[in-house]
């Protein structure tokens, strides 16, 4: 009799295969992400609609109480970060505009005294 083993058609990757493919995942999750303007605007009304969809569920779940405990926590992570995120674009964007101002200010003008003389 024969001993078979189950492994036998399956081949193992090798290390250099394995190694280029975390190469090109590292690759990929390094790359930044550009989101059209309407959907990157809209992410923190998003989350916030989900946020309150996911608390909003636990007052209609009747028969599954297991998952009130998900909604609730799923809930508040939704606010959450409606709330972070706009309160970080508005602080970056704050603060983006003080500093344009401060560098687009008129030249001073002179003072009266100093014409005088």
């Amino acid at each position: 009799m024969k001993s078979t083993s189950l492994n036998t058609h399956q081949q193992q990757p090798s290390r250099s295969s394995l190694s280029a493919f975390k190469a090109r995942v590292v690759r990929l999750l390094g790359k930044k992400l550009w989101l059209p303007t309407v959907l990157y605007e809209g992410l923190p009304v998003f989350y916030a609609l989900a946020g309150i969809a996911a608390i909003g569920t636990t007052l209609f779940v009747s028969g599954w109480y297991w998952i009130l405990p998900f909604c609730w926590l799923l809930g508040l992570l939704c606010l959450h970060a409606s709330i972070y995120v706009w309160r970080l674009r508005r602080h970056y964007r704050r603060s983006n505009q003080a500093s344009d101002r401060r560098d687009h200010k008129r030249p001073s003008q002179p003072r009266k005294s100093q014409l005088s003389q």
